[in-house]
């Protein structure tokens, strides 16, 4: 389907923390082997949301101004996840598990301020990582077991963000690309 003159270019962007790489591999693993059981994938990079925002047109040197300024003088902060809980869709039998982070505090913060800096408010202002999404009732009841015996409780150190951007092309959103990595102090 050819584009016409009326078509709005949307972009959606999403600003992260990144654990180190070495957990990446062994949370990767562990979503990988939730999914298998469920029968679902996802080529999800574990990250933890601090922001995300659709615009129509392009704003990618916006949204690159607007984090260098937040983050110039945000200092580097420990991130500790720890135990599994579930995200509920009420209008749906759908639930999401994910890990919690035990100081939610300087995440929120910086939700805070991109969402005054973009003039948008993020919509979930509980920082997590996300294990696995779709679980069905039924599928809860295979998962619960699994995800019990997982004693998944680590910190790291959170030295920079990542600035992500994925486009709608033909009526989809194409895949995230790494646009900026912002250093902390």
């Amino acid at each position: 389907m050819q584009g016409t003159l009326f078509d709005i270019h949307k972009e959606e962007y999403l600003i992260v923390v990144s654990p180190p790489n070495s957990l990446i591999k062994t949370i990767t693993e562990i979503k990988q082997m939730l999914q298998g059981l469920i029968g679902s994938s996802t080529n999800s990079i574990p990250h933890i949301t601090v922001y995300n925002r659709e615009f129509d047109g392009d704003y990618k040197d916006v949204v690159i101004r607007k984090a260098e300024e937040i983050l110039l003088d945000i200092q580097c902060f420990e991130v500790e996840l720890y135990e599994w809980i579930l995200f509920e869709n009420p209008h749906v039998d759908e639930k999401i598990a994910v890990l919690k982070v035990k100081n939610p505090k300087p995440v929120r913060q910086l939700t805070t301020l991109f969402s005054r800096k973009l003039k948008k408010a993020f919509q979930n202002n509980t920082p997590h990582l996300t294990l696995v999404r779709n679980i069905s009732s039924k599928n809860l009841q295979r998962l619960t077991p699994v995800l019990n015996d997982i004693k998944f409780n680590v910190k790291f150190k959170c030295s920079k963000l990542i600035l992500l951007r994925r486009e709608m092309q033909n009526e989809k959103w194409t895949g995230y690309e790494n646009i900026r990595e912002f250093p902390l102090k």
